[in-house]
Parts: C-alpha cells; sequence; structure tokens
C-alpha cells in the first residue's frame, strides 16, 4: 500500500490518485493529513502538497485539486523527457510537474466546462483542445506520465513492485444502419432505386433488385462474418444497434422489421449487444429509457454499456444522463473528426462530475479511431500510418486499445474491399 499526505483530502484528490496508484499502477492506496501518522508510516508514501515535509517523495501540488467548479486556466506546456507536461514544479519536486491536477484536468475534461465553441451539432471540437494545439492528441499521455512516474517511484523504493500491464486490441461495431437494401419500406426503396437511376448506378440497381428479391444477400448484412473474424483471431468485440424511429440523423431500418430483430438477435448469441442511443435521445431521457428497454426485451440480456450515435456528446449533460440512467460503460469518448484520445489516456476511466465534484459509477473506455477517421484520411496509405502509429503508442503505453468500425467495413465491392483487407490485416497483426 502507499500513504499520501495532503492538507485537504478531497473528492478531486481521491479520484486522480486512485485512478493512477489503483487504475494504471494496481496497488492499493490510503490518504492522511495527519503528520504523525504519515512520518511513522514505514512502507512507500508520498506527500502532496506545497512544500515538503522532510526528504519524503514529494510532488509540489498544484491549487486544481482543491478547488470547486470550473475557472479558465492559462496553461503553459514544458517537457519531461520526451512527454509534454504542464502544471510543472518546483526543483524541491520530485518529478518537475504535478502529475496528479494534469491527469486530472485531462480526465475530467476540465476544458470542455468553461465557454466553448461547438460544431453545428454542439459539439466540442477537437482543434479547440489542448492536446490538439500542443500536438499530443494521439498519445496517451497520461497513462505514459504515469509510468514514468513509476520508474521514479520505484527507483526511492525498492521494495515496490507494480502488476505489469499488457497491450489488448478490442473492437466495437457500430450499426447505424444494419441493412443497405433490405427492410427498408417502399417509400425509401424506391426513393433509393430513382436516385439510382437519375446517378446511372446500375451496379446499385442490380444489387437492389437481388436483395429484395432475395437473389443474393445485403451488401453490408456482415455480421456473421465479423463474428467469425474476430473468433478465429480471439479479438474481444461488441456491437452497438441503432434502435429507434426513423429521424433525420437516425435512418436505420424499422424496429418492427423481423429481419432486422432476427439479425440482432442472433449477433446476440455470440458477443454483447448493446444500444446505439439516437441523436434524437441526445438530451431527451425519456427517450433514452424507451429505447434500453425497447432492446432489452429483444434480446432479454441485460447491457450497462452504450454508445451515442453521432458522438453528439453535449459534455458532461450527456454522461449525467447516461449515469442517472444506470449505465456502467460508455463507448462514445472520441472526437467526431479527429482520430486520438479526447481525454490523453487509453485506460478506462470513471466520469468525475464536477458540477456535484464526485465520482459516477459510469466507466468511459476511450475510442482511439474509428472506420470515420480513417475513411476521412482518403488514402488507404495514410489510414494504414494513423492506425499503426496511435496503436504503437498504445502498445509504449502498455494499454488497451478500443477501435470502431461499422458494418459497413466487411462489405465486398470495388470501393469497399481494399478497407476490409486492411482491417482484417490490421486485426491479424495486432490482435493476437
Amino acid at each position: 500500500m502507499v500513504l499520501v499526505y495532503t492538507h485537504t483530502i478531497t473528492p478531486r484528490v481521491r479520484y486522480v490518485f486512485k485512478h493512477v496508484f489503483v487504475r494504471l499502477l494496481g496497488i492499493p492506496i490510503d490518504f492522511t493529513s495527519i503528520l504523525g501518522e504519515f512520518v511513522a508510516f514505514s512502507g512507500p508514501k508520498l506527500s502532496y502538497t506545497k512544500q515538503p515535509l522532510g526528504n519524503e517523495f514529494f510532488i509540489q501540488s498544484h491549487s486544481l485539486l482543491f478547488g470547486h467548479g470550473v475557472e479558465t486556466l492559462d496553461i503553459a506546456t514544458d517537457h519531461w523527457d520526451e512527454l509534454p507536461i504542464f502544471f510543472g514544479s518546483g526543483s524541491d519536486s520530485s518529478i518537475p510537474f504535478d502529475l496528479f491536477a494534469a491527469s486530472f484536468y485531462l480526465l475530467s475534461r476540465y476544458e470542455e466546462h468553461v465557454p466553448n465553441r461547438k460544431d453545428s451539432l454542439g459539439r466540442f471540437m477537437a482543434s479547440d483542445s489542448l492536446a490538439f494545439e500542443k500536438g499530443f492528441l494521439e498519445l496517451p499521455l497520461v497513462d505514459l506520465w504515469v509510468q514514468r512516474f513509476a520508474d521514479v517511484f520505484k527507483s526511492h523504493f525498492l521494495d515496490i513492485s507494480f502488476p505489469k500491464r499488457r497491450f489488448q486490441l478490442q473492437t466495437v461495431m457500430e450499426v447505424p444502419v444494419a441493412f443497405q437494401y433490405k427492410g427498408k419500406g417502399l417509400i425509401r426503396l424506391t426513393g433509393g432505386f430513382f436516385r439510382d437511376v437519375f446517378r446511372f448506378n446500375f451496379i446499385s440497381i442490380v444489387r437492389r433488385i437481388g436483395v429484395v428479391l432475395s437473389l443474393q444477400s445485403d451488401p453490408i448484412d456482415t455480421f456473421r462474418e465479423w463474428i467469425a473474424i474476430h473468433t478465429t483471431l480471439k479479438v474481444p468485440t461488441q456491437c452497438f444497434f441503432l434502435f429507434t424511429n426513423l429521424s433525420h440523423y437516425d435512418r436505420n431500418i424499422s424496429f418492427f422489421n423481423t429481419p432486422f430483430l432476427e439479425r440482432i438477435k442472433e449477433v446476440a448469441d455470440y458477443v454483447p449487444v448493446s444500444l446505439l442511443a439516437s441523436h434524437q435521445s441526445t438530451e431527451n431521457k425519456e427517450l433514452l429509457k424507451i429505447e434500453s428497454n425497447r432492446l432489452l426485451s429483444l434480446i432479454h440480456k441485460q447491457s450497462g454499456s452504450i454508445r451515442q450515435h453521432m458522438i453528439c456528446i453535449s459534455y458532461p449533460k450527456v454522461y449525467r444522463n447516461f449515469a442517472q440512467e444506470g449505465y456502467l460503460h460508455d463507448y462514445s469518448f472520441q472526437y467526431n473528426e479527429i482520430a486520438g484520445f479526447r481525454a490523453s489516456t487509453c485506460t478506462p476511466f470513471y466520469f468525475y462530475d464536477l458540477e456535484s465534484e464526485s465520482q459516477t459509477p459510469l466507466k468511459i473506455h476511450p475510442i482511439a479511431f474509428t472506420e470515420h477517421h480513417l475513411k476521412h484520411t482518403k488514402s488507404i496509405r495514410k489510414a494504414r500510418q494513423l492506425m499503426e502509429r496511435i496503436t504503437q503508442h498504445v502498445k509504449n503505453a502498455k494499454g488497451p486499445l478500443t477501435i470502431v468500425l461499422t458494418n459497413v467495413i466487411l462489405k465486398e465491392s470495388v470501393f469497399s474491399t481494399p478497407w476490409k483487407t486492411l482491417f482484417i490485416k490490421y486485426l491479424r497483426k495486432h490482435g493476437i
């Protein structure tokens, strides 16, 4: 056990120290604000306050973990070896910055609570983040900081050891549209047919007719292949289905459609199935509950996981809704437009509500990159470079890596097959 002395034990202090020591380093921790108790303790310990007490392992504290609410902060960055850092400390500190305040700033998404710009769907923009500005968006920086801190800490306490972390890849299949042609209904089917005619897309016309007449399978009904690939390569996966009424942004098959319902139940027999919360439910808790119950009544399996369609994460309101509805795992945490780590970590962390100054039971699973990010590069070569670059950063941090694809990635067509090949090669290389 590690004992931490600090002059005031706040919820913020408990949250971030437990994240660092318990969840990242795998070692128990306790706190004290009683000097005599700290001095008498014979095991590994550190003080976290303004001035060192003696010759102990000392980290000079920033004021962030002892405050309440949010305020605009001016942040200057420096470097610790090759890693960017901020909230620098004085020469008495055993490391050159306040690791815990800096980690809390990133994990709590402090910068998203102060006034900021939004895109057309109300999303915080990656280009306005500190990570983008300072060039560490693709780094799981908190994990790398803690790894470096552990080395320094062990050099002071030779008897301490931390469990080894290891890289593990997991995938998420997001299903905003289950079928390209099947189950669309007469109006949508007819509209799609005439759109293909006007565009002279004869290949799509032939496929559409073939699917409607049950002469061939739907091009994006790739769920069985997805399950088979992941089973063979032993890569953990799960699927999130959009299961709501048709709207401008939510364009999936009707939840009354029998083939759609059968496919969801079939997938749920092999991998975990959860809700892709609709754009309509972004700030509508009642609709979110209806969608959750609707899916539960179909698969008869309780799921504590959720992902938000269109990544319409109005932070922190959407996460408060998720937490209040009893969800325990979120797989939405990413930027829509740029790949990388929104909270500068690859490791799941608990949602900390700055309004109530409390840790919630909702665990956020960071998403490193998605199919949208890869195809946005408009190049197989650039997409491969992006995937390998981020994957190597996570391997250096010995952490987990979660990526999100859709059922379209396994589609067979002239334009889609190279992306399918890229994905399968990537799983074979990194998923074992």
